[in-house]
């Protein structure tokens, strides 16, 4: 009777970390990244590439802000929602 209280609890233990492990692997978190080209088009598509690589899969994605320099190149920040922890 002992032993199976044992382990009923051990079962119970690794259940209870295998499904934290789980609910942690796809837990989403907001990220940003950064992009540059020489046409706005082109720092929008560079951004949201860079996100996706470093972060992705993402969602949602914004352009919350962008400029142009003084060479005449863009840039562009972008955020969204993410999933991966790289």
């Amino acid at each position: 009777m002992r032993a199976s209280r044992i382990v009923a609890i051990a079962v119970a233990a690794l259940i209870t970390v295998l499904l934290t492990g789980i609910t942690s692997a796809y837990a989403s978190f907001g990220a940003t990244d950064e992009g540059y080209g020489p046409t706005l088009a082109a720092a929008e598509h560079n951004a949201k590439l860079t996100i996706q690589g470093d972060y992705g899969p993402c969602q949602d994605l914004v352009d919350y802000a962008y400029g142009q320099a003084v060479d005449g190149t863009w840039w562009v920040d972008v955020s969204g929602e993410c999933s991966n922890y790289n």
